[in-house]
């Protein structure tokens, strides 16, 4: 963020998009591409703008968001591929080739842009954070797990979804009283954010407290009442087929719907 706009106007709009980036929805992300795509119509090399466009379009790619899946993949590639031509140092568009070769399942590259990141951006916390999330779908939890604390150090303030990564790492590596810990602790903050849920659920289960889990899991359903587990599970690209069977199996027994 600390690459100049040279325009005024062009850092509202790219503030404008930020915001509307952070909300989270379908419409919000679309939004928030018109206001980056406003700000390149200025400064077409904005490199902040490039990287959150990126990031913008791999969540509309990933969701379903946006019909031509694989185009939208390779619209966020190009997004960090304009940034590095600007800037070969600037890491955060390493984030963003990882982000898309993650949900491509290209773990090896994913791992690879991720490690890449942090070379060049050793103290942000945004690269620890997405190339532990890498490490982590690719079956690597001790590494994830690791790079999430550090991500937390480096910015304590801003660690929600580093916390929910470190949750489902610590998870995977059996320590499901530190996945109920962190996953409770996010919930007080965010009470309707489903992975949290889904985590404390999964960990509940685990730790033999399934009346518990059942309860959660009822409290799930009605504010999501659409929920199901094939649907939740599809946003989670795992190598491995066991890994993302050990997350979802605890939910169906808990009662959540197939």
């Amino acid at each position: 963020m600390r690459k100049r706009s040279g325009s005024p106007l062009v850092y509202e709009y790219f503030l404008k998009g930020r915001v509307l980036y952070v909300n989270f929805a379908r419409h919000t992300h679309a939004q928030a591409r018109e206001q980056f795509e406003r700000a390149f119509e200025i400064n077409p090399a904005f490199l902040p703008a490039l990287y959150l466009l990126g990031l913008t379009l791999t969540d509309q790619a990933r969701f379903g968001w946006e019909k031509d899946r694989a185009a939208t993949f390779e619209a966020a590639l190009d997004c960090a591929n304009r940034a590095l031509a600007a800037d070969p140092g600037y890491g955060e568009a390493y984030l963003v080739v990882g982000y898309v070769r993650n949900f491509q399942r290209r773990h090896d590259e994913a791992v690879a842009a991720g490690e890449k990141a942090i070379a060049l951006s050793p103290s942000g916390s945004d690269a620890y954070h997405m190339a532990g999330m890498y490490h982590g779908y690719a079956g690597n939890f001790r590494k994830a797990a690791l790079y999430e604390e550090h991500a937390q150090r480096l910015s304590p303030l801003e660690r929600n979804e580093s916390m929910v990564d470190e949750a489902r790492a610590r998870f995977h590596l059996g320590d499901f009283a530190a996945a109920h810990d962190i996953a409770s602790v996010v919930l007080k903050e965010r009470p309707r954010w489903l992975t949290a849920q889904s985590m404390l659920i999964a960990s509940l289960w685990n730790l033999g407290r399934q009346d518990e889990a059942r309860i959660i899991a009822k409290e799930l359903l009605t504010g999501h009442p659409s929920f199901s587990v094939n649907r939740w599970s599809l946003q989670f690209p795992y190598r491995r087929q066991e890994d993302l069977d050990a997350l979802v199996s605890p939910l169906r027994m808990a009662g959540i719907p197939e």
